[in-house]
């Protein structure tokens, strides 16, 4: 029996060769939190396989690139005591080779500088391959992640509603709903990508003229979340039955990216929280109203940039600005339509879970979180598979309490996760949405278990995914652990209006819930008062 060794340790990968590491934006809804084996084993391939596509098709790689290579060393994403880690060193040869982008702009976006000594080395010789295949690429992309939303939502809705399948029944539905992630996967890092530019060039074009402030107002993005916010504004005000969001948004829940995390169709209780919150909290803004101000301000910002230009450079700004909206808010449309399949995923692994209970082959449901995707969807399981569920789940508990640095080569440091001393000294991260906003700070590791929260406290957080969104609406700042410009807290808080400060990394462990604070989301400073 080989409960104890390395090989069952799934949640801890080694790579033979010392490259550079980071866990900044891995932690987005992707891989929350230290993610279980079946999380981690279903969903690497698929996020893999789509960056890689995405560049591939842009033609900064050949095709051969789209395949995940057995060398963990070349992988893109790997895994490190628990918590999954983006290869930075690749990700600096991926922007290289694109023209207009450079290495240091990547790094620069996850951390909000570069590393001295490090410097980006151009690829020119794929220029001209990246100049044909890229534009129609990015047109398709688009057109392809538009047309996967409604089949697919149709998909989720049929696959959750069904009756719980049999074991063989949900084995193929836990590989269908990997299929079709990892078909989504590459049109929405593709949208990313060209995101992602887009926004960098109206950046520069506005910081030029002293108008870089504008950027949230010039390129919303977060209409996703927007929506949904609205009609969960409208349950509470209006009394409208939460079963009818919940058809429509049940995917959607506390760490959403982890497979035995429950949504909301699973378990409301975190909603019904929020919903009492915003019944009996003072009269806010509703959220259809704030979206029409906003969007008169981003026209207004609009008039204001154009006029600040030369009269030759107005008309190509103006046809940026539209190019750029009509791709930025695809970026979480895109991460709404990966997480129903996700969604799925949850569905078909949780009745496995219940048939292999039920039969005697693991000690409860639960368990089935613990097993690999190769594990789960083989014949039969391996003899010893209840020794190898009650080892991995003390390794992740164990992992859950390791803190590993943002950034690393080789082999991490980790420490255990400790409270850091109150020692008064001003945080600093990166400032991702202007303004400033002087509040209480509340601490808050699980968003299923807020319960108060009042308007104008500063929301602190580790990580954030689509699901934050109806806490920050009751907020009035936002300070991350983890994150960049374009990470997911940020584009919301952007588009709320909400001051923003990400990739603090220890934020949460600094900050004590109480404490007044000041938050500049220009400056990255969040500054305790009296």
């Amino acid at each position: 029996m080989n409960t104890g060794s390395a090989l069952d340790d799934v949640l801890d990968e080694h790579p033979r060769r010392a490259v550079t590491w980071t866990t900044v934006n891995a932690s987005e809804a992707a891989f929350p939190d230290v993610p279980t084996p079946l999380s981690w084993s279903w969903s690497w391939w698929p996020t893999e396989s789509g960056i890689r596509g995405c560049f591939a098709g842009t033609g900064a790689f050949p095709r051969a690139f789209s395949v995940p290579p057995t060398d963990l060393a070349d992988r893109l994403l790997t895994i490190h005591r628990g918590h999954v880690a983006i290869n930075l060193d690749l990700f600096r040869e991926l922007a290289d080779r694109l023209p207009g982008g450079s290495g240091d702009d990547i790094e620069r976006s996850f951390f909000g500088s570069v590393r001295a000594g490090v410097t980006a080395t151009n690829r020119r010789s794929r220029y001209p391959v990246v100049a044909l295949k890229l534009p129609p690429f990015a047109l398709r992309s688009r057109h392809a992640l538009r047309e996967f939303e409604r089949p697919t939502d149709e998909w989720w809705r049929r696959s959750v509603a069904r009756p719980q399948p049999d074991l063989p029944a949900a084995q193929a539905l836990l590989r269908e709903a990997q299929r079709r992630y990892a078909q989504i996967a590459v049109p929405h890092v593709a949208v990313g990508l060209v995101s992602q530019a887009l926004y960098d060039r109206v950046r520069a074009i506005s910081a030029a003229v002293g108008l870089e402030e504008h950027i949230g107002l010039l390129v919303p993005g977060g209409q996703a979340e927007a929506r949904w916010l609205a009609e969960l504004w409208d349950v509470a005000d209006s009394g409208r039955p939460l079963a009818q969001f919940l058809d429509r948004h049940g995917y959607h829940g506390p760490l959403e990216g982890e497979l035995s995390s429950p949504t909301w169709r699973i378990d409301s209780s975190p909603l019904e929280r929020l919903l009492a919150i915003y019944s009996r909290g003072p009269e806010r803004e509703p959220p259809d109203a704030l979206a029409a101000r906003r969007g008169i301000a981003m026209h207004c910002a609009e008039r204001e940039l154009l006029s600040a230009l030369p009269i030759w450079q107005r008309l190509p700004v103006r046809l940026l600005l539209t190019t750029a909206r009509s791709y930025m808010p695809l970026r979480e449309s895109g991460r709404a339509t990966f997480l129903r399949a996700y969604d799925v995923a949850r569905h078909a692994a949780t009745a496995a879970g219940q048939h292999l209970a039920r039969s005697g082959q693991l000690e409860c449901e639960h368990d089935v979180f613990y097993l690999t995707f190769d594990e789960l969807t083989a014949p039969v399981l391996r003899p010893d598979t209840r020794e190898v569920t009650r080892f991995r789940h003390a390794r992740r508990q164990h992992y859950r309490n390791l803190v590993l640095p943002n950034l690393w080569t080789g082999t991490p440091a980790a420490q255990q996760r400790t409270e850091a001393p109150a020692d008064g000294a001003p945080i600093s991260g990166q400032g991702v949405s202007a303004g400033i906003c002087e509040g209480r700070v509340r601490v808050v590791l699980d968003p299923a278990e807020v319960d108060d929260l009042d308007e104008g406290d500063v929301l602190v957080c580790r990580a954030t995914d689509p699901s934050w969104a109806a806490l920050f609406y009751l907020v009035g700042a936002v300070v991350i652990d983890i994150g960049g410009e374009m990470s997911h807290g940020a584009i919301v808080a952007r588009e709320l209006g909400l001051p923003a400060v990400v990739n603090t990394h220890d934020g949460t462990r600094r900050l004590r819930s109480g404490e007044r604070v000041r938050v500049d989301g220009s400056a990255g400073t969040v500054i305790r008062i009296p």
